[in-house]
């Protein structure tokens, strides 16, 4: 299985998805082809309002699209455990919503995705952050994806504590030197550009610490990260702080 889909696979399966009948990612009902969602659910993501956290100490400030509960993280679920890649369309409009919400959307953006593992890849069959990245450069002017992250094996982390979770993310994660080199030479040259992190949701906000800390060590500051969401315990602040 390739590590990133072919254009010619990328488009038969956006040919698949506007034909076959789908169910509701959010409720299970039956839908048009061509929708994702029943109306019922459309709305209810709609009326989301992105939310702001901080992952911990030392790591960078995030804003996720919504509380990672309800129809989002059934939404989430199926993309990520259930292959139902037409829903990085409405979730990367949340995504949209959330660079909106702290100023961003219309900046010049180079768009860093969290890496999968290759366990989780051969699992799911698509890098699905990545997935959310390319949706996002069609909805948005003047943005673009950066790959310059890459994740080592590592194990599952369900189980582990914060201190062990934030461990295994540090050994796991780093920036590509190549990719790294073209991504500085880009911000060199435009240094309105802005470097933002994407990830799926935030939990103990270990892998988006790691990630800054990679890039930080390569020389890529960023501008903190966006999340589809954020897990209940990462209380509210006024939104607008971040992404720095």
């Amino acid at each position: 299985m390739p590590i990133h889909a072919t254009p010619a696979l990328e488009a038969l399966h956006r040919l698949r998805d506007l034909v076959a009948p789908r169910d509701c990612g959010g409720c299970g009902a039956v839908v048009v082809p061509g929708r994702s969602l029943c109306p019922g659910c459309l709305r209810l993501l709609d009326s989301l309002a992105p939310v702001a956290a901080e992952p911990g100490s030392g790591g960078p400030p995030v804003t996720a699209a919504g509380e990672y509960t309800g129809v989002l993280r059934r939404c989430l679920l199926a993309f990520k455990e259930h292959r139902r890649r037409d829903l990085a369309v409405p979730l990367s409009r949340l995504l949209a919503r959330a660079l909106s919400a702290v100023g961003a959307a219309t900046a010049p953006l180079l768009l860093v995705p969290v890496p999968p593992t290759r366990r989780a890849l051969r699992h799911r069959g698509f890098d699905h952050v990545g997935l959310l990245g390319r949706e996002l450069t069609r909805l948005l002017p003047d943005v673009r994806l950066a790959r310059v992250l890459a994740c080592r094996s590592r194990p599952d982390s369900a189980d582990l504590g914060r201190a062990e979770r934030a461990q295994v993310a540090q050994r796991s994660l780093r920036a590509l030197a190549t990719r790294v080199r073209a991504l500085r030479a880009v911000t060199a040259r435009r240094p309105s550009v802005r470097v933002i992190l994407i990830d799926d949701i935030v939990t103990s906000g270990a892998t988006l610490t790691a990630a800054e800390t990679a890039l930080q060590r390569s020389g890529v500051p960023t501008r903190g990260a966006v999340t589809v969401a954020a897990t209940s315990r990462h209380f509210p602040r006024k939104t607008g702080s971040s992404p720095r």
